[in-house]
């Protein structure tokens, strides 16, 4: 227990009251997230190449948690600073971006005290190269597996 000793002064009259204070000054552990070092990046594989597909955020997790063990830490991700600070509406493991590159946030909460930090994570979506392709074309490869320009290969 700590004790501190407090005193008011009324500057008009100079009437004075003061007393000895209890209070219990608790600490609890807190928390720390580590920003990851580069953005959760994605080759979009999944439908019309479009710069939207599933993303593991589970893969983050050691690095956002540190040195630092689950349980008492545990991580979740949300689509907004807000979202995350208050710890409302958690995504889920395997999550779908909406915009691309997007943020989301990612915060880290010691179990036993309530304590939390959030940082920002990136999850990036790599388009894949869109091409053209002739309806039918012919590749000729000599002995080697060397390709033969069109004019001197035979057809067969």
């Amino acid at each position: 227990p700590f004790y501190i000793y407090t005193g008011i002064t009324n500057l008009e009259t100079g009437c004075y009251i003061g007393g000895l204070q209890f209070f219990e000054l608790l600490t609890a552990e807190g928390a720390t997230a580590t920003t990851p070092a580069e953005p959760l990046t994605l080759c979009d594989a999944e439908g019309d190449n479009n710069g939207v597909t599933v993303f593991d955020l589970s893969v983050l997790d050691q690095e956002i948690l540190g040195t630092q063990t689950n349980p008492p830490y545990s991580v979740t991700y949300h689509e907004t600073l807000e979202l995350a600070e208050e710890g409302l509406e958690p995504l889920p493991t395997s999550y779908t971006n909406i915009i691309n590159p997007q943020e989301i946030y990612a915060t880290v909460t010691n179990t036993d005290s309530g304590c939390s930090e959030t940082v920002v994570v990136i999850l990036n979506v790599v388009q894949l190269p869109f091409f053209d392709l002739p309806e039918t074309f012919r590749l000729c490869v000599d002995e080697n597996g060397n390709p033969i320009d069109e004019d001197t290969g035979e057809e067969s």
